[in-house]
């Protein structure tokens, strides 16, 4: 993840806001916006289609699209990102990004936080492999 993507607000676990596009509530995947294409010159961008979101109608979603799976009544566009900005087609939409003092929320388990250090939890398991592996 970009240093710079630490600051975008996360909604639903999954996505990231993309400001101000004609459908007034659109939503990108963190994970196709995080592995997309920087916009330069010489790039026109990746494959990607906008679609209203089964679940939820009055949302769409972007993603990044490699040629399977055409969503129903989805549009085609090509996709490129910079610091802050989505490029839908050359045009740009700014990524919501969380005020001065907001702190992300994040995502839950049944309404509890993790208590886990999880940080802790892969370093004692890399421990354990490298001893597996020298006896």
């Amino acid at each position: 993840m970009a240093t710079t993507d630490q600051r975008k607000k996360i909604y639903d676990n999954y996505y990231y806001h993309v400001l101000d596009h004609d459908t007034g509530n659109t939503y990108i995947f963190i994970t196709d916006y995080q592995n997309m294409r920087w916009a330069t010159k010489e790039n026109a961008g990746q494959s990607g289609v906008i679609y209203r979101d089964p679940k939820k109608p009055e949302r769409s979603i972007i993603r990044s699209f490699d040629g399977s799976d055409f969503p129903n009544g989805a549009r085609q566009v090509y996709l490129t990102r910079d610091d802050k900005r989505l490029y839908i087609d050359g045009v740009q939409f700014y990524i919501e990004e969380l005020e001065r003092d907001e702190q992300q929320v994040m995502p839950t388990e049944k309404g509890k936080l993790s208590d886990r250090d999880f940080y802790q939890e892969i370093e004692l398991l890399g421990t354990q492999i490298k001893q597996r592996d020298l006896l």
